[in-house]
């Protein structure tokens, strides 16, 4: 089903250059394969700890300059699935 969705994402985007999609998801590596850029939210915490509601963008990922946006077979490149390892890893530090 992944794979299908991807595809259909991937197809609506590529109907005119002006397309903008939004994709709201806790699956790295499906959304980076059909990203060109990633917003990573995060919660900002109180002096004692505490998470402060709401979330942020945190982070901002330009996959065109990191040449990992609108490759085939994206998800099996060393070079993406070293991307999606930092976004991981970034995602567990907030």
């Amino acid at each position: 089903m992944l794979e299908k969705v991807s595809a259909l994402i991937q197809k609506v985007a590529n109907m005119n250059d002006l397309n903008t999609i939004i994709i709201v998801s806790h699956d790295i590596t499906t959304t980076a394969a059909c990203a060109d850029h990633l917003w990573m939210m995060g919660r900002d915490r109180n002096p004692d700890g505490s998470i402060i509601p709401g979330a942020r963008i945190v982070e901002t990922y330009d996959l065109v300059e990191r040449g990992i946006a609108w490759e085939p077979e994206i998800m099996t490149q060393s070079n993406f699935l070293n991307f999606v390892k930092e976004v991981k890893e970034r995602f567990r530090s907030l």
